[in-house]
Order: structure tokens, then sequence, then C-alpha cells
């Protein structure tokens, strides 16, 4: 602990908790570096800018927490830094045949997230629940089933698809 043990403290207690979340992942430099990377924006938002974030508007912050989370995931998923890594990022095409076939294959997912992010699926459920609070369990229930159905199948469906922890 020691989070109100001072500035200094709670540096160090980010740094502690994600550079061993980085290794924690795997013995290979990129997981190291992602936790380094996740301890740096933690502590700048933490040290300078929390009132800043705090008067953007809600989408702008949003939009700043997607950007940086997925710069990350680019440094968790790297096997490899070298320049030809890099330079991949920004000069391979964006949109290939493999880009469109994972893009097509995972419209079922990228629906349901959009109806997901809406108030929709709450006021169904509320609705639900008013009406007989049975139907909404039986309905909340259906649909993790349903969820965990899906993604069951895409990633028995997919061919070889290590676990990410077998590379440790």
């Amino acid at each position: 602990g020691g989070n109100r043990r001072g500035t200094w403290r709670r540096i160090f207690n980010l740094f502690a908790v994600w550079s061993l979340t980085g290794l924690w992942h795997g013995a290979q430099v990129n997981f190291l570096l992602w936790g380094i990377y996740f301890f740096i924006i933690l502590a700048f938002e933490k040290s300078f800018l929390l009132k800043l974030l705090s008067r953007l508007p809600r989408l702008a912050r949003h939009l700043y927490a997607i950007c940086l989370i997925l710069s990350g995931w680019l440094i968790f998923a790297a096997d490899r830094f070298d320049t030809s890594f890099i330079s991949g990022l920004f000069t391979s095409s964006v949109f290939d045949g493999r880009t469109a076939y994972i893009l097509l294959r995972n419209i079922p997912f990228l629906v349901i997230m959009l109806v997901g992010v809406t108030p929709a699926p709450k006021r169904l459920y509320e609705r639900a629940r008013r009406l007989s609070p049975c139907s909404a369990a039986v309905m909340r229930n259906a649909l993790s089933l349903s969820g965990l159905l899906l993604s069951t199948a895409y990633i028995t469906a997919s061919g070889y698809n290590p676990f990410l922890y077998f590379r440790f």
C-alpha cells in the first residue's frame, strides 16, 4: 500500500505493480515494456493530467483512453522490436484480404458491441423485469449463454489459436 504516503510512494507502487504485471504475462521484453508503458501513462495522468482530462468532454476522454490502450496492445502483441516491426505499423496496407476476412468474420460481435453500448439493452431488461422478474432472469441467462456459445464457436472454428500463456 501507501498511495496516501506521498507522490513518490504512489509512483513507486505504480511502477512495481505494472512492471510485475508485465512480467506476469511472460518472460519476453514486450510484456515488460507493455507494463512500463501503462505505468508511465498512469503516473503521468495522476501527477499532471487528471484536472485537464476532467474538463474534456466525455467522448474526448473515451477516445483518449482507447488510443492509449490500443497502442499498448501493439506493444503487448509484438514478438520482436526492430525497425521492420515499427515501420510495418505505418507502411503496410491497412486493409488487405486478411483484414477484410477478419472484419467480416467478426461482424456479429461488432453488431453486438454496437447495440450493447446504447441504452437499448438496459431499457429492454428493465421493461422485462417490470413485467416479470422471472422473464428478466431467463433473458439475462439466455444472453449470457448465447455469448458463451458464440465465443466458443468462433474460437474453435479459427483453427490453431494457442493460449497466450503457453508462450511463457
